[in-house]
């Protein structure tokens, strides 16, 4: 399978393959002509005489598996404690450090293939006193980079709006113990990637760099080469390239323009194609702070109605009804009565105070009162026998009628079905 003799390679071979993810400076790495492997090991701080979680990550071509996928084995020691744990073959187990101190590369997690040893992740172990108003000892913790529960990490991009082949500035926060950092700490690293391999990140795109991923700075910018939903990290590590703390911020790159319709009222008719008698819907939308409203805020009403008296709509005809016109909804339906020209006006009131108003003007027609003249007409066929079987093709009827096609009795009364 796999034969130490392949561990030769050249480091600029090494260096090559970690491409992207930040440098796996705390595991020895194992690689072959086709894969690289690496190992970190979380949390690398601990608190004396506390029962500890650990958790190995392991890393393949600088990205996170599950050695048991390929039948990789895993295998942990604790030197100072002489014990394997109480999970020695898994991905977390749990030690208790009993004495406060540091303790070099004290914890061994290891990859095995078989017999063959793949790869190691040895970190020093810093351990503090459980008292923390001892003050008889010397403190070997630096509060400026140990994490705490009070430590954040969040992560912006400097647009929202973002199109294939875009540069974007992105920005790391760090907060520690209350304080956001400008520089980061001593031998700590930040770095950006785009994530695949997280929970829920599965489906995100990776076709993205970052410009420069020096791992010393809280800015960068980063191009997106192709359109897709993006989960782009951050991630602090610390001097043994153990996580510290990691975020997220989700991008989606698309090849159109995103259309951004102004605030607003709007409102339009259910058909253009309307004679006297018809019933047509009609909608209203109101546009707040880029968002169409599904309800309408408390304490507003909407009204639709004829106008006859805005200037250039005193022709208008005022002889249609609006079936409900309850004031609650955006949507209503209206018959107009004869043909004619409507200045039809939706009217937004909070209380007594009108918000805003529009028109739609609407052309009513009169209904066909006999058929119309064609340029060809059709006399019949004179020697047709009188028993000939007579039918016709209505096969797409249906497909009329419902794409607005309207058709007329002899009486020009509209016809819903035949």
């Amino acid at each position: 399978m796999r034969l130490l003799t392949k561990f030769r390679k050249s480091l600029a071979g090494l260096i090559s393959a970690a491409v992207f993810l930040s440098p796996l400076a705390s595991s020895i790495v194992f690689a072959d002509d086709e894969d690289s492997y690496s190992v970190s090991v979380d949390p690398v701080t601990v608190i004396a005489g506390e029962e500890t979680t650990f958790t190995a990550v392991f890393y393949k071509n600088g990205e996170e598996f599950d050695p048991s996928e390929e039948g990789l084995t895993i295998s942990w020691w604790c030197v100072s404690q002489n014990s394997a744990g109480s999970n020695s073959s898994g991905t977390t187990n749990v030690f208790t450090y009993d004495e406060a101190g540091v303790y070099a590369e004290d914890l061994k997690v290891e990859l095995w293939d078989s017999s063959t040893w793949i790869a190691g992740a040895y970190p020093t172990i810093t351990v503090s006193e459980a008292d923390p108003d001892n003050t008889d000892e010397e403190d070997i913790t630096d509060p400026e980079v140990t994490p705490s529960a009070e430590d954040v990490l969040s992560v912006s991009l400097g647009s929202d709006t973002i199109h294939p082949g875009d540069t974007v500035d992105i920005e790391a926060e760090y907060v520690v113990d209350g304080q956001t950092l400008t520089e980061l700490p001593e031998g700590y690293e930040l770095w950006f990637w785009p994530d695949q391999w997280s929970e829920g990140h599965e489906d995100g795109n990776i076709d993205a760099s970052a410009l420069n991923n020096s791992g010393t700075t809280f800015t960068d910018s980063i191009t997106f080469n192709s359109e897709g939903t993006y989960y782009i990290a951050a991630e602090v590590k610390d001097a043994n390239n153990n996580r510290v703390l990691i975020a997220f911020v989700t991008a989606i790159v698309s090849e159109e323009e995103d259309e951004i319709q102004e605030d607003g009222l709007y409102v339009s008719l259910g058909s253009t194609d309307i004679r006297s008698g018809d019933t047509v819907s009609i909608e209203a939308e109101y546009v707040v702070d880029g968002q169409t409203l599904t309800e309408l805020p408390e304490g507003y009403n909407l009204w639709f109605w004829p106008d006859q008296w805005a200037e250039g709509h005193e022709d208008g005809s005022v002889d249609m009804t609006v079936l409900n016109n309850s004031g609650t909804t955006f949507t209503d339906n209206i018959t107009f009565n004869s043909a004619g020209t409507y200045y039809v006006a939706a009217q937004l009131k909070n209380g007594n105070s009108t918000v805003e108003q529009i028109y739609i003007t609407v052309e009513v027609t009169d209904v066909l009162s006999s058929p119309v003249e064609g340029d060809i007409n059709f006399d019949g066929v004179p020697t047709l026998p009188d028993d000939f079987f007579m039918g016709v093709d209505v096969s797409s009827v249906i497909s009329e009628l419902n794409s607005g096609v309207v058709y007329y009795d002899y009486s020009g009364n509209a016809l819903t079905s035949v």
